[in-house]
């Protein structure tokens, strides 16, 4: 099972794409990029549409396929596209506008029903109700170069986490492999505050007092260097927007 899973996800890694068009008759069997791109469209048409991990015929089968279209551009995210990179709250937002629902309509279908629901439609609501093809700002955000050096520390500090982690035989419960993940969450963190022009010193700090626990991450010596790096570099970098903001 563990095997199949990870094969199936590793199948999803090429079809996150544009570069790939339309495969002609393997789009009939298998789940392939022009597919999932409708998976991820807010467009009216791609709603509720191509669940299909590695396999495209179960979407056929039960009516929730559609194909690209050509003549119409793919809008990507959320119905309700959420405008900040805080990780916590890209996570969590939704649960409280789920909460706000059922208190709003007094039911608990709001809950178990699809995210179009509201009372008087079914199960899934009316994909009528919202725009053919929505209208919307990337969120993009401009950063110093002081600044972009810090994200690609904090990148770098989650990809070696990562990969420190699939080599070392730690378990899921043990003090490095816990320690590391949260040093590689409050990266992450980290990064999503300064993208969103907030001030990212406390998860800063907090990383850089786990990193001086001893002996915690002699394992993975590389990682330890580069996320004290990062750590420091994030530090003085709040500290300094710090005192210019005041």
């Amino acid at each position: 099972m563990l095997v199949h899973s990870e094969l199936n996800f590793l199948y999803q890694f090429w079809i996150h794409t544009e570069l790939v068009g339309n495969l002609g008759v393997l789009e009939y069997v298998f789940n392939t990029a022009s597919q999932h791109r409708v998976h991820h469209g807010a467009n009216r048409y791609c709603i509720d549409k191509n669940y299909g991990g590695f396999l495209s015929i179960w979407d056929r089968m039960f009516g929730t396929f559609a194909e690209e279209k050509k003549d119409e551009d793919i809008v990507y995210g959320l119905v309700d596209q959420p405008q900040f990179y805080n990780i916590l709250k890209l996570n969590t937002f939704y649960f409280a506008d789920l909460h706000k629902k059922a208190m709003d309509f007094k039911s608990i279908k709001a809950w178990i029903f699809g995210p179009g629901w509201f009372p008087g439609f079914g199960r899934l609501g009316d994909v009528s109700q919202l725009p053919v093809f929505p209208v919307r700002e990337k969120l993009l955000k401009k950063v110093y170069l002081s600044t972009l050096l810090v994200l690609l520390l904090n990148m770098a500090v989650s990809l070696l986490a990562l990969d420190g982690l699939s080599k070392e035989p730690v378990s899921f419960l043990s003090t490095t492999y816990c320690l590391v993940s949260l040093v590689a969450f409050l990266s992450a963190y980290a990064t999503g505050l300064i993208l969103d022009g907030q001030d990212a010193l406390v998860p800063n700090v907090i990383r850089f007092g786990i990193l001086m626990i001893p002996g915690a991450f002699q394992s993975m010596q590389t990682f330890w260097q580069v996320a004290c790096l990062s750590s420091t570099v994030g530090i003085i970098s709040s500290s300094m927007q710090t005192k210019a903001t005041v």
